[in-house]
């Protein structure tokens, strides 16, 4: 494999793939986590009494939060598997 054709830049060694895979990392995390909160925020949102809903529905909002959140955690682990999307029940 090598380079690509008509690049003219060098091979990475194995330390600057580690360092651009941290770099971009870190440069994506904190805006992702940000968005994260703000998105359960507005969620929260809908527990005010603007809104009328079921205990049920309450109820599979925080599950739904919950096991994702239980996902990011085996993603970090290694674990982790997607999951499918949020219906909300009737």
């Amino acid at each position: 494999m090598g380079k690509k054709k008509g690049s003219n830049s060098p091979a990475l060694t194995e330390a600057q793939k580690l360092q651009a895979k941290k770099d971009a990392f870190t440069r994506v995390v904190p805006q992702r986590v940000d968005n994260a909160i703000k998105a359960i925020r507005l969620v929260s949102q809908c527990a005010s009494p603007n809104y009328s809903s079921t205990d049920i529905q309450k109820q599979a909002i925080i599950v739904a939060i919950e096991n994702e959140v239980k996902l990011l955690k085996e993603f970090f682990k290694g674990n982790g598997k997607q999951s499918g999307g949020f219906k909300l029940p009737d």
